[in-house]
């Protein structure tokens, strides 16, 4: 049987005879009652859930688990197919979000900067950059200049 349950806090412990620390989460069930739980995730990702988010607790073998966790503070529109991985803050401000698209574009950003703007800003700079000292001042040739514009070419498609 499952239930849903309410994180309160989050820790990094070893619980219930496992082999090592793990995601350990303090939770309100039903009617208040509190309880640690082990919360489980897909492989290759790991995250600590703020205080408030919702989960799915299940009972395996006697030990309670999470198995599923979603925060309804995140407010992120996205397209059938598309995932979005994201960081908050304890507060449940977002911080950082890696949002792969549908059309095969990866938008990387946190709260000021993107990864595309970045990256873009970098190349403008190498193709405007300018030497001194003797025997006179220099630029980037016009064939480098070109392989920059198409390497930020290259970056811009796959950075939305």
């Amino acid at each position: 049987m499952a239930s849903l349950v309410e994180i309160v806090k989050t820790t990094l412990k070893k619980i219930q005879g496992a082999p090592g620390k793990s995601l350990v989460a303090t939770v309100n069930g039903i009617g208040g009652t509190a309880a640690d739980m082990e919360v489980y995730s897909s492989p290759g990702v790991f995250g600590r859930p703020i205080a408030g988010t919702q989960n799915v607790e299940l009972t395996v073998g006697g030990m309670k688990i999470i198995v599923a966790s979603h925060n309804y503070s995140l407010q992120k529109d996205i397209d059938t197919g598309e995932t979005v991985l994201y960081s908050m803050d304890s507060s449940g401000a977002l911080c950082a979000t890696v949002h792969c698209k549908v059309d095969g574009t990866i938008v990387v950003e946190n709260q000021t900067e993107s990864l595309r703007a970045i990256v873009s800003d970098l190349i403008d700079e190498i193709v405007a950059i300018q030497t001194i000292g003797s025997p006179a001042n220099h630029t980037v040739s016009p064939a480098s200049q070109t392989n920059l514009n198409a390497i930020k070419t290259r970056a811009e498609s796959l950075l939305g």
